[in-house]
């Protein structure tokens, strides 16, 4: 009496301790999901795979050593909230009585439901059912049980398709029912699914109510227009407070833009007049009402000349910047603009023989070897859009100077925008610029 006494005791502890050990995870988990900031992070409609490892505890009776789990996880999130998972668990272990090798198999259906799934860390609780078989060289140890499960766990998004996860189970393998605790850590990798943004609008309007009104923009002042040649005029006007640079149109069709305040407007016909007006753009791309209108008229051919002769003799040799997002080299629908009417310019002018040097420039983000490989697409980009256009690509040489040439030498966003640019030169001899 006293023996079986004493192994019941034993027994007792073991399940005193099994339940302390779960019941302690539970609470440290509890803990940690109450002190979590939020960052949306679950997707509705994504597929995931969860590799993962971690370990199997079995209840003392059970005969079987507590050892490593292995296994892998296949889900679907059918919306923020409710997903499911299809869970295979390998565990090798030993059957106590006879010390033989036994392989254990888990394989259940879980469902699961994330409690704040907008959060960056995601608790979620988790119930499910399969079986687990019990493979042994000791062919007393073999079964095939029913079992159930539930339990909780934790992801931690990395990025937006990454995260890790923590898992705690409580399975109940039925036959005589044994309990036992499985305990794992992964990875989560995403597949698919579209991340919801139901709460944006409000964030936007609370941001739009606590922002101050922006000033209206005004409008530049005292514009005027002066005729340099037969082919120019010259554009100057007084700066718009709160301005970051300005649009130019002509006879009502926009022109160009510019961070100045004065510009030149060439390639015109001789004794023809022409009428402008300028407006103000600030960093939110708001537009300011149009300036004054300024018109001039260009003066006449000098006696003796032909229009293309004293066209090529009066053009500028350098054209408008174009500019680029930010380790971007596509060309953005203004820059397509002004590459439009240099193409023009450039086959008007095409009796002058003249070459094109097209150069790449970036900001100074980055190391030299990536910003001289992005300026040479950048330049790459330009010129075959002038090519398509319908210039000789024989009249064209690109060069990138990656950062190496900043024009605005500060360190800002501001000055950023502004270096990431292609300019063009246009010269009379191949290989060097004519300034």
């Amino acid at each position: 009496m006293m023996l079986k006494g004493g192994i019941s005791t034993v027994l007792h502890r073991k399940k005193a301790l099994f339940w302390f050990s779960i019941q302690a995870v539970l609470a440290a988990l509890l803990a940690v999901l109450l002190t979590v900031p939020a960052l949306a992070e679950i997707r509705a409609g994504s597929y995931s795979v969860s590799p993962y490892v971690g370990g199997m505890l079995f209840e003392g009776n059970q005969d079987l050593e507590h050892r490593p789990i292995f296994g892998l996880r296949l889900g679907y999130d059918f919306t923020k909230n409710w997903g499911v998972e299809g869970d295979f668990g390998y565990v090798r272990t030993k059957y106590k009585p006879t010390d033989a090798t036994t392989d254990v198999y888990n394989y259940r259906m879980e469902g699961l439901y994330h409690l704040w799934p907008d959060n960056k860390l995601v608790p979620f609780l988790a119930v499910g059912a399969g079986g687990m078989t019990i493979n042994s060289r000791d062919s007393a140890a073999d079964h095939n049980r029913v079992a159930v499960d539930y339990g909780v766990g934790l992801k931690y998004s990395l990025t937006d398709r990454i995260a890790l996860r923590g898992d705690v189970r409580h399975v109940l393998a039925f036959g005589s029912t044994y309990n036992d605790l499985e305990y794992t850590i992964g990875l989560v990798f995403y597949f698919g699914g579209s991340k919801a943004e139901a709460a944006q609008p409000v964030q936007e309007t609370r941001q739009a109510a606590e922002t101050p009104a922006q000033p209206a923009l005004s409008a530049p002042l005292y514009l005027t227009a002066t005729p340099v040649s037969d082919s120019r005029i010259d554009l100057k006007w007084d700066p718009a407070t709160g301005a970051t640079g300005y649009k130019i149109y002509r006879d009502g069709a926009y022109l160009a833009s510019t961070r100045a305040t004065s510009a030149p407007d060439t390639g015109l016909q001789a004794s023809t007049r022409y009428c402008y007006t300028v407006s103000a753009t600030d960093g939110v791309e708001r537009e300011s009402g149009r300036s004054n209108e300024a018109c001039a008229v260009t003066l006449p051919l000098a006696a003796g000349t032909e229009g293309p002769k004293a066209a090529a003799a009066a053009m500028p040799y350098n054209l408008d910047d174009i500019h680029f997002d930010f380790d971007k080299y596509d060309l953005k629908p203004e820059a397509r603009e002004i590459l439009d009417r240099h193409a023009a310019w450039l086959i008007a002018n095409e009796q002058a023989k003249l070459w094109i040097i097209v150069e790449g420039h970036c900001d100074e983000r980055g190391t030299m070897e990536y910003n001289l490989a992005l300026g040479e697409r950048r330049a790459n980009s330009a010129s075959k859009y002038l090519i398509d256009k319908g210039i000789d690509a024989q009249r064209i040489q690109t060069i990138s100077y990656g950062f190496s040439r900043p024009i605005d030498p500060r360190h800002s966003e501001e000055a950023w925008a502004t270096n990431r640019r292609v300019h063009l030169i246009v010269t009379e001899e191949k290989g060097g610029a004519k300034k």
